[in-house]
Formats: structure tokens, sequence, C-alpha cells
């Protein structure tokens, strides 16, 4: 009977183990967001010499005095996303530009043509912070944001206002002009107003993907003050990855890179896969950005037909004779969707499917958002009608 009774409880405590190292083994395998280093999600190789071309903008490497990361490590991670460009801006500096033109390559491979590396920069300004890209070096120091502006066009830049309303160094000098872009979302400021617990706690049991999703989300002040500023300017979306290492130890990186890198993308239609004829594209506005968990979006189109011509986004649709045209929008997607086409912030047009189409004569800036499940997937910049 004792030995029976000590089977028992054997078997019992065999079958207590099984149950936990059920729970805690996919847990463990599957969650820790942080710690897989494999993509969250898969695309198609990049685009080669088709537009449009598919990158991340606001990366920090080590050249931030808040980041870990290597330029190899950058490389590497943007060819493990399946990457065509990537946009550094590390803070205050340029010396990536250099540090990449001396770096070393294998004889017989050379240099590698994708992910293309480009060097910009994240500028501490009076006024919080500023990225900017298209310059060949930092700007001076002691400049106001204005004369910032100034000079960064003068030499053939483009200017965006970073994480421009959040908890930590939000934007606070509205009467500035002449700005190109806007952030109207950053993945790293999604989270960093998040009691710390919580956040190690979902970066634990969430799988990289879940965790992602969880984040991707815009917020509505961010958006909001985007339509305001559409009502009187052109102002370009920037989605933002906003992606650092903050630590290393002995060569290993708490966090995820490549999840960083996979949080959000923007597509860029250019002529010509060339560093310059992407920023111009980047900075006037022809690209969109997408939230890739929730499926790829490179044949994502929104365009206009007026007069017998056709427009894309970041153009601008003449009037005829001072007055507006009747312009008609058609937008299409890869896959099912809610499509809803914008104007000053109002929704004017929607539609379940792969396709939208409507028309107007009203001025101003359209713009598209899609969604699948009321979450946010592909973000357009506008067609302006005059």
């Amino acid at each position: 009977m004792k030995e029976d009774r000590g089977l028992s409880q054997s078997i019992s405590w065999i079958h207590l183990f099984c149950l936990l190292f059920s729970v805690v083994c996919p847990l463990f395998f599957n969650g820790c967001a942080f710690l897989i280093r494999r993509p969250s999600y898969s695309v198609k190789a990049p685009a080669g010499a088709e537009s449009p071309f598919r990158g991340v903008y606001h990366i920090h490497s080590e050249f931030s005095s808040d980041s870990k990361a290597s330029l190899r490590q950058v490389l590497k991670t943007g060819e493990k996303s399946k990457l065509d460009f990537v946009l550094l801006t590390d803070h205050n500096n340029m010396r990536a530009k250099e540090a990449y033109e001396l770096m070393k390559w294998p004889a017989e491979g050379g240099r590698p043509k994708q992910p293309l590396l480009i060097t910009g920069i994240e500028i501490s300004a009076p006024d919080g912070h500023m990225t900017a890209f298209g310059i060949s070096e930092p700007p001076p120091k002691g400049m106001n944001s204005q004369d910032l502006i100034d000079w960064i066009h003068q030499k053939g830049g483009y200017l965006v206002l970073a994480h421009p309303i959040c908890q930590r160094r939000p934007w606070t000098n509205w009467e500035i002009q002449g700005f190109d872009g806007l952030e109207v979302y950053n993945f790293a400021h999604t989270f960093y107003p998040e009691n710390k617990l919580t956040l190690t706690l979902k970066a634990m049991l969430f799988t990289p993907k879940m965790f992602l999703k969880h984040y991707q989300k815009i917020n509505p002040s961010w958006r909001q003050k985007w339509d305001e500023l559409l009502m009187t300017e052109k102002v370009s979306a920037f989605a933002a990855n906003d992606a650092h290492l903050h630590w290393k130890w002995l060569g290993i990186a708490p966090e995820s890179y490549i999840l960083q890198f996979q949080s959000v993308n923007h597509y860029v239609f250019s002529e010509v896969f060339e560093e310059r004829a992407l920023l111009e594209a980047l900075g006037e506005g022809r690209s969109f950005f997408a939230f890739e968990t929730r499926g790829e979006a490179r044949d994502f189109q929104f365009r206009a037909e007026a007069g017998g011509k056709e427009f894309s986004m970041g153009e601008e649709v003449p009037g005829s004779r001072g007055e507006p045209a009747t312009v008609r929008f058609l937008v299409s997607v890869p896959q099912d969707g809610e499509l809803r086409l914008l104007h000053r912030g109002e929704i004017i047009a929607q539609a379940e499917g792969r396709a939208l189409t409507h028309s107007v004569e009203k001025p101003g800036a359209y713009r598209v958002e899609v969604y699948k499940k009321d979450k946010p997937w592909i973000i357009s910049n506008p067609i302006y009608v005059e």
C-alpha cells in the first residue's frame, strides 16, 4: 500500500511538472519579444530597381550616446528585414557617414548595394528634437529653431519635427515655419509612458509579433496636429522606428534590434534607386508608411485623376482658372481592408475590400488610412488639391 501511495504521489508530481512545463515552455520560447532575434514577419525580397522602395527612418547607431548598435549590425538588421534603405539619425552628429565610407568589405563582394545606408541627424534644438536629412554636415551650434530650418533648406536638406507631442521632450514652438514633415508615429514613444513593470511583463510574455501589434497605434493628438497643419500648409507624415540598443554586456544586447526595425516601414516612390532621389521623394511626401504585421503593403496605391492627368502622393492638383478642379481619387490595397479617404481630418468616403473611388471639388489636402479590424495598417501622405 505504501508503495502504491508513493507511486501515486510520484505520478502526481510528474503531472504537475508536465503541466507547468507545457505552460512555461511556450511562453519562454514563443514570448520574450525583446530576446528573440529572428524577424517577426516576412515580406518579399527588396524591390531592387522597382519603386516603391521600402526602408526605415530614425535609426540610432553607436554614434549616438544612447545606442550601442554598430554600423555592421545596422546593415545586417536591415538585410534581415529585407529593406532597400536605412536612414540613420544619430544625435547631433553625422560621424557615421565617414565611418561607413572607411569600412572594409570583402574583395569579392564589395560594399552591399542594399540596404543603402543614408546618414541624417537628430538635432537637439531649443524647442525640442528635429531630424534632418539631405545635408552633408551637421548645422552650426547655437542656432534657434527657425534658423536651423532655414540653414538646412539652404543646404538642400529636409527637416522633420521628431516625436512632437510626447511626454519626453515634446516640441514647444509652433510659431516656426517651413518644416517639411512631422512624426505622426514613433514606436519608442508609444511605450515610454507605460509602467516599466507592465512593459517588462509584456516583453516577456508576448511574441514579437503580438508585442509589435500592441504598440502599433497612432496617438489621436499626433494625428490631430498633422490634420491641423494640413489646413494651411504642406506637411509630410513620418513614422519613426526610433531604434536604439541602449545596453550591451559582453557583446550581448537585451533588446531586439530587428523588432524595432520591423515596428513600421516607409515606402518611397522614386524613379531611381539613388540616395538623393530617395531623400527628395521622402522629403516631398511621395511616400506612405505601414504596419506590416498586418500585411505587406508594397502594392498599395493612392492617386488622383484630373484634367486628363494623374497625380500621386505629395503632388498638387492645379485648379482651373481659380476654381478647384473636379478630382477623382482612386485607392487600391493588396489585401482586404477598411479604406478611408480623409479631408480636414474627417472621413469623407470609405469602403470595405480592396478598392475605393471618390470624386471631390473642394480644395485642400486629401489622405488615406487603411485599417484591419479597426487597427491601423497603412497611412498615406496627402494629395493636395489647389
